[in-house]
């Protein structure tokens, strides 16, 4: 748990069983070019939205080495999608709908 509000995962390798479809796989091993090596899952507690605290972590994971961010909200994975930026629908990262 980070923070009281983030529960992490991480899996070494990826565990593409937990709710991906073929699809999504493919865009993000697309986006890095190769087969990832690990992938980090976080799940955001109901009691607050969780943007600011995503970003924080989200922008230090992508510090750390390359790789790529994917929400539940889109199937475009990229990284310039987390600090202001937006996808190709017009959606920031870990924004439920289009603004």
């Amino acid at each position: 748990m980070i923070g009281g509000l983030l529960f992490a995962r991480i899996d070494e390798p990826p565990d593409w069983s937990d709710g991906w479809t073929n699809e999504r796989i493919a865009a993000v091993r697309e986006a890095l070019g190769s087969e990832p090596s690990l992938a980090v899952a976080v799940d955001v507690s109901g009691r607050a939205a969780g943007w600011e605290e995503i970003r924080r972590l989200t922008i230090a994971l992508l510090e750390i080495g390359p790789g790529v961010v994917i929400d539940d909200w889109s199937d475009h994975p990229g990284a310039d999608d987390v600090d202001e930026g937006r996808d190709p629908d017009g959606r920031r990262f870990f924004e439920r709908h289009r603004p």
